[in-house]
């Protein structure tokens, strides 16, 4: 969608021009690694998966693959530590996987700035009030770096450690 609704212009005219400059200039980039990708794990060159977008609806995210899918005798995935490739160490380790989400952001699922996606998964843990605690913190300028990890809390709740962001914003 062009003009998400509830989305400021502003900042989606941001996300487009920023995304559309980006994109063109790294586009040779973008297809040498797809070629890595095709090459050393076959196809489907991008992996998409269910993420929370703009206040907790879905959406599609888009990365580089960086794992095999190789499955144990019964047919259940190997753990990750076993299926990421040296390939897609390298691709993690750089967030060069992640470039493929640059499309995301111009279709409008995603923004340049703000909080990161977390897993499906994870979206029923997060509390209204720690939703508003990140939001505000995003408000005020800190942005979550792009490895935040999440660490249980002694609640069973998920809790970001400092500088991790929520899905939902109010």
């Amino acid at each position: 969608m062009l003009f998400p609704p509830g989305i400021p212009i502003s900042k989606r005219i941001f996300d487009l021009v920023a995304t559309t400059l980006g994109l063109l200039l790294i586009s040779p980039i973008l297809l040498i690694l797809a070629a890595l990708v095709a090459l050393f794990l076959g196809t489907p060159v991008i992996f998409c998966q269910e993420r929370p977008g703009y206040k907790g609806r879905p959406f599609f995210i888009h990365k580089f693959r960086t794992m095999t899918d190789a499955r144990d005798a019964d047919g259940n995935l190997l753990p990750d530590a076993f299926r990421l490739t040296s390939l897609g160490r390298v691709l993690r380790a750089l967030s060069l996987d992640e470039l493929p989400e640059l499309f995301d952001v111009l279709r409008g699922e995603m923004s340049l700035v703000g909080p990161r996606p977390l897993l499906m998964r994870y979206l029923d843990r997060v509390t209204n009030r720690l939703a508003r605690e990140l939001c505000q913190t995003i408000s005020t300028g800190r942005i979550a770096s792009r490895n935040s990890k999440l660490r249980r809390a002694s609640t069973g709740r998920i809790c970001p450690q400092p500088g991790a962001v929520s899905p939902i914003c109010c």
